[in-house]
């Protein structure tokens, strides 16, 4: 029979077992974190337009990795990235389209009053060493590119989530992974609160035309089409297709014969008199040829002997 002494040294030598194969792990293999997002089913108005959603690849597999005194950390991020938007868009809106490509919005019938295309900006923890504390604490935060039906960018919205846990005994995943679900539960609090009130979204809502929202892709989609009518324009004295020439001026065909970089006639004013032009000024008469015979020369129909004085 085991005496209670023997008992209680049994079970302190099976958590510190526990603990030293949980250290060996976080040593070895890391800690790894997948958050599993429950969220609370919000009171909110659904609103009656519908809305797509596209994940872009580098988001679904968003993981964070890191290496802090020599322990890795991995925290999966996509898969719960995905799920609380689906959730928070779900309560939101009567319909949700998932997109499989960024630029399918146009042809999704019936159509969709805007697309959202969100990306993750940063993801960032703190461990309790690091704070002096007894906690855990999380950052995240979203950036949502808002597109109109034709796909074209019109605005942005940038979201952060905070979440704490406190620390275990022997564990740092399960407290890292707590945090990041409060932080996530926070973030769909905000965007189920400030996504709406976003002046775009109403407007948007209402079916009015935004202005673009100036971004890196449609700024060089821009500047490759001025750049491809600058090229296309014609060079100056080059043919035209109608057979004449560009003037360098303008670059516009003129009438074939005429120089290239004639200006263009002035039109005259109505009830303006044109204004004369000066008659050209009669060709100078040539001077009368001379019928004087040059010194010892000959005179028509003489000789020289004839022109010479007699004896």
């Amino acid at each position: 029979m085991v005496s209670g002494r023997a008992a209680d040294a049994a079970v302190t030598w099976k958590r510190l077992a526990a603990g030293a194969c949980l250290v060996v792990v976080a040593g070895c293999g890391g800690v790894q974190v997948k958050p599993a997002v429950t969220l609370p089913t919000p009171l909110v108005e659904k609103s009656p337009g519908a809305i797509g959603v596209f994940y872009p690849d580098e988001f679904r597999q968003r993981t964070h990795s890191e290496e802090r005194r020599k322990i890795r950390f991995n925290v999966e991020l996509g898969a719960a990235s995905v799920a609380t938007i689906d959730r928070v868009l779900g309560v939101m809106f009567d319909r949700v389209v998932p997109l499989e490509e960024r630029g399918r919005i146009a042809s999704v019938k019936p159509p969709v009053a805007m697309a959202l295309v969100p990306s993750l900006d940063e993801y960032s923890f703190v461990t309790p060493q690091e704070m002096a504390g007894n906690e855990y604490a999380v950052t995240i935060r979203y950036r949502f590119e808002l597109l109109d039906p034709q796909g074209l960018t019109v605005d942005q919205l940038t979201l952060t989530g905070f979440g704490t846990a406190p620390a275990a005994k022997i564990s740092t995943a399960a407290p890292l992974n707590v945090a990041t679900q409060i932080a996530l539960r926070d973030l769909a609090a905000k965007f189920i609160v400030d996504f709406p009130q976003q002046d775009s979204v109403v407007r948007l809502l209402r079916g009015e035309t935004l202005p673009l929202l100036a971004t890196g892709q449609q700024e060089v989609a821009t500047t490759l089409g001025v750049f491809e009518a600058l090229v296309d324009a014609p060079a100056p004295g080059a043919p035209t297709p109608a057979g004449g020439t560009a003037t360098a001026a303008t670059g516009e065909p003129v009438a074939p014969g005429a120089p290239a970089d004639a200006a263009p006639p002035a039109a005259a004013d109505a009830g303006t008199k044109p204004a004369e032009v000066p008659a050209a000024a009669p060709p100078a008469e040539r001077p009368a040829a001379s019928t004087r015979a040059p010194e010892g020369g000959d005179r028509a129909g003489e000789s020289p002997d004839a022109a010479a004085p007699r004896p």
